[in-house]
């Protein structure tokens, strides 16, 4: 259970600093 949570947390810092790459590139 706690792994599953750990790889949930990793997977949503992935988006989300895919996502502020992307405004970056964008802006």
């Amino acid at each position: 259970m706690g792994s599953a949570i750990a790889a949930h947390l990793a997977n949503v810092g992935c988006e989300v600093i895919l996502l502020d790459i992307v405004r970056r590139g964008y802006i």
